[in-house]
């Protein structure tokens, strides 16, 4: 285990510095709006609206407000990603010497905090920050805990048109069942995570969402390589961004997951389903069949490969 750095970096300035980058980006475009044209130059707005439908840089630039406890996310936690805050319940065929009939389960979600933007309901158009936390959790025989990852976060988050991004702080613990200790006579291990993520994502024709994301952990204590702190997230979500109403739509999504202290190992997790989701309201509803392939997703066994599939529901808030 490698001793903790004394000088190790602090994750709220970081936050702290990307929502006001926002807040910057924000108070410029105000700025701009609220200047007067030129006296006597009988200059008219560059664009004119043709109908009540069409924006005009009046309509974009109008004085920026507050929002406390905004209703929708301005990043959308990726639906494929292993560790993302929702509730689940998932019945897979992982299967090993003691782990048959198995269940993931997830009970979690995230909160709007506070808004910056030119319209309450101005999800494409503003800054935000948020709060999440998770429980994720493996039984085996349907019902016996083997093992619980605890996830909590701070991040600041950004939508403008078709890009989204994150940037904040995410912490990691691992805890193993009591059932499993007594079955496997194993030892707990202290697994924990503290890392300062960076994510950014397109949205292509509001049908095909691409991303990525990079996460370096300041603070790591893991069975693999603890010199190796970087992880890594590419992933493509194909579904409409538009409220599907009461028939739902199909989707789909893949990630790819790379750690440093796996070696690189690859992490596959490809979803399709079918959903319910208003993109201006929470929570959307899901039905899930995935396939995994790839080290553990759960902290204490993340040195052990499995292959697996899975059937269940999502309900992500």
């Amino acid at each position: 285990m490698m001793p903790r750095d004394p000088a190790r970096i602090r994750p709220f300035p970081l936050i702290a510095l990307w929502s006001g980058l926002g807040l910057l980006l924000a108070l410029g475009n105000q700025s701009r709006g609220d200047e007067e044209p030129a006296a006597g130059s009988g200059s008219q707005p560059a664009l004119v609206a043709l109908d009540a439908d069409v924006e005009t840089f009046d309509d974009a630039e109008r004085p920026w407000q507050f929002v406390f406890a905004p209703q929708s996310l301005l990043w959308q936690p990726p639906l494929a990603m292993p560790g993302q805050p929702r509730t689940y319940a998932l019945f897979s065929t992982a299967r090993e010497y003691y782990t048959k009939e198995t269940v993931e389960t997830g009970l979690g979600g995230t909160v709007g905090l506070v808004r910056y933007a030119p319209d309450p309901d101005d999800s494409r158009h503003a800054t935000q920050l948020d709060f999440f936390g998770a429980v994720l959790s493996r039984f085996s025989h349907t019902s016996r805990l083997l093992a619980a990852d605890y996830r909590v976060g701070l991040i600041g988050t950004f939508a403008w048109g078709e890009w989204e991004g994150k940037c904040g702080y995410e912490h990691t613990s691992t805890h193993i069942g009591d059932e499993y200790l007594e079955v496997t006579h194993d030892f707990r291990r202290e697994v924990i995570r503290d890392e300062l993520v960076i994510a950014l994502a397109y949205r292509w024709q509001n049908l095909v969402r691409f991303y990525a994301q990079g996460a370096y952990t300041f603070d790591i204590r893991t069975p693999g390589r603890e010199d190796q702190r970087d992880r890594w997230n590419v992933g493509v979500e194909i579904y409409r961004n538009e409220p599907t109403g009461w028939r739902g739509e199909p989707y789909f999504a893949c990630d790819l997951d790379l750690r440093g202290d796996q070696d690189y190992h690859a992490n596959l997790t490809v979803q399709a389903g079918w959903m319910w989701r208003d993109p201006e309201r929470r929570p959307f509803f899901r039905l899930v069949t995935q396939y995994y392939s790839g080290r553990s997703p759960y902290g204490h066994f993340s040195n052990e490969t499995e292959s697996w599939v899975a059937l269940g529901v999502a309900l992500d808030y």
